[in-house]
Parts: C-alpha cells; structure tokens; sequence
C-alpha cells in the first residue's frame, strides 16, 4: 500500500513538472510573439543616394535586428517639392508595410524634412508612427541658398566644388529649402501642432574647421559660427521655432558630409549620433537595443 502511494506521488510530482515547463514554455513563446518588430525609414539629403547612409542602417541593423530597415531613392530630391517626396515616402511606406507595427522615421539634411511630411501622410491614414528623427536638416533653411552666385561658388570651391550644379539648380526642392520660402513657412504652422515624437539632432563642427577652408568666407555664407560646415546649428535644432513634441540634441565635432579636405566624422557615422538615435528610438518604443 505505501509503495503504491509513493509511486502515485511520483507519478503525481513528474506530471506537475511537465505541466510547469509547458506553461513556461509558453509563456516564453508568447513573449517572444509580442517583442516590437518597427519598421524603420532612412531618408537620405539632397541629391545624395541611400549608400550615403550606411553607417546608420548598419548601426540600427546590429541594434534592432527585428525591424525592418527601408531606405528609399529619392531620385528627384532637388526636382520636386519636399512635400510630394514626403508622400512618395509615405506611398514608398505602405507598398512595403504589411503588418500594424510602429513606424520610426529618420532622415539626414533635407531627408529629415521629408521624412516629417511622410510621417504627416501616414498619420491622416491613421498609420502609427513613433517617432522622427532628424540629422543634420536645415528646419529653417540653408542660408548658403540665397547666397550671391559668385559667394556660393566661392563656398563650393572651398567645400566641394560637385555642390555647385546640386545648389545652382533652382528647382522646386532646392527652393524649398531656403530660409522664408513659402514651404517652409507652412511647415512652421504644422510644426506647432506637431503630435508625432520628434528628435532634432544638430552637429556642430566648433573650431575644427581645418585651415585649407577660408573660416571668413565660410561663416559669411551659412550665416552662423556655429554650424556643420554648411548649415547653422540653430537651424538643424529649429531653435527659433515652437514645436510640439520635440527634444533636441547638439553633436559637436561633426560635420554634414565629408570629402578629402577634411577628415571630420559626418553626422550620419558619427558615434554620438548613432547612439543618441539607437536610445530614442528605444525610449519610443520601449524596448532595449542591442548594444555593439
């Protein structure tokens, strides 16, 4: 009799564990089921292509291996206006977005932009997004645009002398980025009731500006001391505008692009950023990245 009851207890034991690791199991399982997979968006500037922003989608890759990374060519980004490359962005968005998940949008210079006017579209069809993230983006405009001719070439030569042809076609997506124009001007207005978290990153390059670059007659185009090499810090931090929803963060040391003349870290592969970006978005949606 008793050896029957110990081996009922036994029986009685091994079947309570076996019950215990199913419901662990799935337990488990439904906590893997619900782990955030975002659908992240990089927008690249003016007349740049999606390889200028590498250092980014590999950096966000490695931090968010489940989301979803979208990197669209915009191939008419100094032909159009802003706003309809924002909606060919959002258009871009909803060809590739087969589930309800957060959308995260980041753009660099004119990209950050354009990436708010998509988030824009998809939140009047009442698609999610979390949050947008801008580098580098000339809210308020890029003075060096209304620069005289002669003064923009002389800032060109001492840059990057390919800017020449991107900033001396005045079309619609150039115009729209220079300070007062109309487009701008109705951005501001949306800006104030703007209901999408947003993140404003600036770079600052300080006094590392090297010395084959005329100081004078740069700072005399962008209109500021304090900026990127090509756009002033308080435009990229939209520090002159009442904006809804935005937190802003300075990167010193860092420049907008980089070529042979300087060796300065551009914004988009500067560490600082990329982690400030990678906590963020990790705030936003509340989880946490995986750190390099």
């Amino acid at each position: 009799m008793k050896k029957t009851i110990a081996k009922l207890l036994c029986l009685s034991l091994i079947l309570l564990c076996l019950s215990c690791h199913k419901k662990s199991t799935k337990i488990a399982s439904n906590r893997q089921d619900k782990v955030i997979q975002p659908t992240i968006v990089l927008c690249h500037g003016l007349a740049m292509t999606p390889d200028s922003l590498t250092p980014l989608k590999k950096h966000l890759q490695q931090a968010f291996p489940k989301a979803t990374l979208l990197v669209p060519h915009q191939e008419n980004s100094n032909q159009i206006s802003i706003k309809k490359q924002g909606q060919e962005v959002a258009d871009y968005i909803l060809d590739n977005y087969t589930k309800e998940v957060p959308i995260v949008l980041i753009g660099h210079s004119q990209g950050g932009i354009r990436a708010y006017c998509a988030a824009q579209a998809l939140v009047k069809k009442n698609i999610k997004v979390a949050c947008v993230i801008s580098i580098g983006t000339p809210w308020e405009g890029a003075p060096i645009l209304d620069s005289t001719e002669s003064k923009l070439g002389a800032v060109c030569d001492q840059l990057d002398p390919a800017l020449k042809s991107k900033f001396h076609e005045k079309e619609k997506g150039v115009v729209n980025m220079q300070p007062q124009s109309d487009f701008l001007k109705k951005l501001h207005k949306t800006l104030k009731n703007n209901s999408v978290p947003m993140l404003a990153i600036g770079g600052d390059a300080e006094s590392h500006v090297p010395s084959k670059v005329n100081k004078e007659i740069l700072e005399n185009a962008i209109g500021s001391t304090e900026h990127d090499m090509l756009i002033p810090l308080e435009n990229q931090l939209a520090s002159n505008l009442h904006v809804d929803n935005l937190e802003r963060y300075t990167v010193n040391g860092t420049v907008h692009f980089t070529n042979s003349r300087y060796g300065k870290t551009r914004e988009v592969a500067n560490s600082d950023v990329l982690d400030k970006v990678q906590a963020y978005i990790g705030e936003k949606l509340g989880i946490t990245p995986i750190s390099g």
